[in-house]
């Protein structure tokens, strides 16, 4: 059997194969701004909105519910349960077979799932941001402590001898690493890190959410609650990619290079289906 696959390629190498304009085009209303985007992306911009709104609503919570430790407690609170929620959903909208199966069901019509790499992103630097903030307002609030305390600032931060947490008081020693691997994970991603030709650094560093989760689980007591469903599923799904890689592969026949895009045509020589949506992974030997 033969498959068709096509994808952009990249936006500067596309302007080398369009001819130059010939006149100057005249100023316009910004994309973002017209009503043909908001037409276009409804289903994602009703989902941002709704995403929105669910942080809003578990930062606010978080916070009137520690209301009695002070504001900078509160803050940090606050964007540690935004973190529970984004980072188990930054795992769910990679769950690639999954959102496959989706495809061919109703939910495509509600969700925006073709997008759920930018979406993806877009969870990404919430976690950043909010990592920051969360650490940022516990810096201070220790700060505080550390006035009227045995403890000093740097004793709350990298040791465990305060005895915040709930396993051996490592609450601030994994908060610390925590903050370093976030950071190292986005800053790896980023599109001049991928697209230098260095995309191992991007691959290698991204496997870091593995410790990401264990240490989440140790860091904060209510962390399993959130993770539990949304990782089993990220297993299974794992399990079932590798179950089917180890079938058999896809070898590429023919490649053309079009206008905008790059055309693979694909054989198979086993049993597997490829369905709208699916994920076909590429080997590119050096």
């Amino acid at each position: 059997d033969f498959y068709f696959c096509s994808f952009p390629i990249l936006h500067s190498a596309a302007n080398w194969l369009k001819p130059p304009d010939l006149e100057q085009k005249k100023p316009h209303t910004p994309r973002y701004l017209t009503r043909a985007y908001w037409q276009n992306n409804s289903r994602k911009l009703l989902f941002l909105c709704v995403y929105t709104l669910l942080n809003l609503l578990l930062f606010v919570a978080a916070m009137l519910y520690h209301s009695y430790g002070g504001g900078w407690f509160m803050l940090a609170k606050g964007c540690g349960q935004c973190l529970n929620f984004n980072c188990t959903f930054v795992m769910v909208l990679m769950l690639r077979r999954c959102l496959t199966w989706l495809r061919t069901t109703w939910v495509v019509r509600i969700l925006p799932l073709d997008q759920n790499i930018l979406l993806h992103q877009i969870v990404g630097y919430a976690i950043l941001l909010f990592t920051l903030v969360h650490t940022a307002a516990h810096v201070i609030n220790f700060a505080r402590m550390s006035e009227s305390s045995e403890f000093s600032l740097w004793e709350y931060l990298l040791t465990t001898r305060p005895g915040i947490g709930w396993i051996k008081g490592t609450a601030s020693v994994t908060g610390v690493i925590l903050q370093l691997l976030i950071c190292l994970m986005v800053v790896c991603s980023s599109t001049f890190v991928r697209r230098s030709g260095h995309f191992e650094v991007f691959y290698w560093t991204h496997l870091s959410y593995i410790w990401v989760w264990i240490l989440l689980i140790i860091h904060c007591a209510n962390f399993w609650k959130w993770f539990v469903v949304p990782g089993l599923v990220f297993l299974l799904d794992k399990i079932v990619g590798i179950a089917v890689s180890r079938m058999g592969g896809l070898y590429i026949v023919e490649v053309n290079l079009l206008p905008s895009k790059i055309r693979l045509t694909f054989f198979q020589n086993f049993g597997m289906k490829l369905h709208l949506g699916g994920t076909v992974y590429l080997l590119v030997l050096h």
